[in-house]
């Protein structure tokens, strides 16, 4: 096989198929929808799309992360999927990184900004859970990112398992500015 030069970013693979072996092509082309979700004093969740993975193909998904630049740490994501989850750990309180994102050989230009909290307690456990369906209303959907978008607040995300069931921890909500967690009571409004 061979790969003309104007192609683009290419990643082969080489899968079992019976008795023989096959390449199968992935070529990604664009990243998009970079989302930063579940902020804490040590950790945080990067999610992105990726446009071009073959159902069924992993490619290398990777966060590059460092205070100092995006090239000190790399976190991979290798689930075959087009929808990317990586979840940054062992990180320093109320400290600013920078990360970027590649899918195969394909990396996005942007560098992002991420800023962990200050160490907080976590407020009361309230469970906000839900199931996510295929578009025929009945099979569940898995690995699925779902975002959870409370006004006022960092986002929550969470990836449904093979049933379609997902969840998140609304005392887990940081405010942006303070870092302080949220403070709910069953019946309130979200």
């Amino acid at each position: 096989l061979e790969r003309h030069p104007a192609a683009g970013p290419i990643e082969w693979h080489v899968m079992e198929r019976a008795d023989d072996v096959y390449v199968e092509l992935a070529q990604i082309t664009a990243i998009k929808e970079v989302t930063i979700s579940n902020i804490t004093s040590s950790s945080a969740t990067i999610c992105w799309v990726s446009e071009g993975t073959p159902s069924g193909v992993t490619a290398d998904n990777t966060v590059s992360y460092g205070v100092n630049s995006t090239n000190e740490l790399t976190a991979k994501d290798m689930r075959p999927s087009d929808v990317h989850y990586v979840v940054l750990i062992n990180l320093q309180p109320e400290t600013t990184y920078q990360f970027a994102v590649t899918s195969g050989n394909f990396t996005d230009s942007n560098i992002y900004p991420l800023k962990t909290t200050k160490p907080v307690q976590p407020g009361n456990n309230h469970i906000l859970f839900g199931k996510v369906l295929e578009a025929d209303g009945t099979t569940p959907a898995a690995d699925i990112a779902v975002l959870v978008r409370v006004k006022n607040f960092h986002l929550l995300s969470a990836l449904t398992d093979d049933g379609g069931n997902w969840d998140v921890n609304l005392a887990d909500l940081k405010d942006p500015q303070t870092g302080q967690g949220g403070s709910f009571a069953v019946g309130d409004p979200i």
